[in-house]
């Protein structure tokens, strides 16, 4: 009948370091190459990872915070998120293409 469904995903890890977060940062360092941009990108990233990490971990108070509505709506706006961040590195590249 009604049963929750228990099927684990492993979505989180592809999501945070997969594809899309490994070309976001190639992208941006072979933009600009310089120490200090290198080690900006460092700081970005080590950031990312203590928010992901801390956002993660509070996964349960989050829940209970913005309640079922909201979490059935995260995962659409967030894929919203997406799309809009891939048509602009499609733009970009067709840009930088025909240029």
């Amino acid at each position: 009948g009604n049963k929750a469904d228990i099927s684990i995903v492993p979505l989180a890890t592809p999501l945070l370091a997969g594809p899309g977060a490994i070309a976001t940062v190639m992208v941006l360092a072979a933009d600009r190459p310089s120490a200090l941009a290198m080690a900006l990108i460092s700081v970005a990233i080590g950031i990312t990872f203590l928010i992901s990490y801390y956002t993660l971990r509070a996964g349960h108070l989050i829940r209970r915070l913005v309640g079922p509505s909201a979490m059935a709506m995260l995962p659409k706006i967030m894929g919203l998120v997406l799309a809009a961040v891939s048509i602009q590195f499609i733009a970009d590249g067709a840009r930088g293409l025909f240029a």
